[in-house]
């Protein structure tokens, strides 16, 4: 009986701190999510907002950007869970939240075909070299800004 109680107090000891260490992400409302705006892309790459998503995970492509290109500072920004969604102004959401680095809590919706018609992912008619395109993302429209942090 003293074994028992002894194996039943040591495994209630593991399960206890094995809990106790993991961090679960808030489980948010349908059509809600969180991150922080990762880049910005100029005409070449569609004038988007790109946001790694923390939560919900799987919304958004794994990829990278290159940072600027051809500059003996060039850099490789890899991440993991990213969405775009065209400038604010386009949207009407306050294009000050649209910096690198903010973090933002947000409703976000499917892109529809009016979305499409009406502009809202057009390129200007500029000409970009064949290495210029748009890094890997999901596209969403943001339609409401719920919380944000700069």
């Amino acid at each position: 009986m003293k074994t028992k109680m002894i194996l039943l107090t040591i495994s209630a000891s593991f399960l206890l701190i094995g809990t106790m260490g993991c961090e679960k992400d808030e489980i948010l409302p349908q059509n809600q999510a969180q991150g922080k705006v990762l880049f910005i892309t100029g005409a070449c790459e569609g004038y988007m907002v790109f946001i790694e998503v923390d939560n919900p995970k799987g919304i958004g492509k794994k990829g990278t950007h290159t940072i600027n290109r051809f500059s003996p500072t060039e850099e490789v920004l890899e991440y993991e869970n990213v969405i775009n969604t065209p400038y604010f102004n386009r949207i009407n959401l306050p294009p000050e939240l649209m910096k690198e680095g903010t973090w933002l809590h947000f409703e976000y919706r499917e892109v529809t075909e009016e979305d499409i018609n009406n502009g809202l992912f057009d390129r200007p008619s500029v000409i970009c070299q064949w290495i210029w395109g748009t890094p890997p993302s999901t596209s969403y429209i943001i339609s409401k800004i719920i919380a944000h942090k700069p």
